[in-house]
């Protein structure tokens, strides 16, 4: 998956790396914000921010 950020050039690679290791912490740990998270050692805020801007979640609840 990396790799194929690496293979494509952007102006946001570092960004879309973020945004890609979120999103397989998220699923990894069956779509809990809080154990994604701790996983990550970022806030459960920063990490839903994160997911919502990536539209994996709803900023609706």
């Amino acid at each position: 998956m990396l790799r194929n950020l690496f293979n494509e050039p952007s102006d946001t690679l570092f960004e879309d790396i973020e945004d890609a290791i979120m999103r397989e912490a998220f699923h990894f740990c069956h779509r809990n914000q809080v154990q994604a998270a701790k996983l990550l050692g970022i806030s459960r805020n920063v990490l839903r921010s994160r997911l919502i801007k990536s539209k994996q979640i709803s900023a609706l609840k």
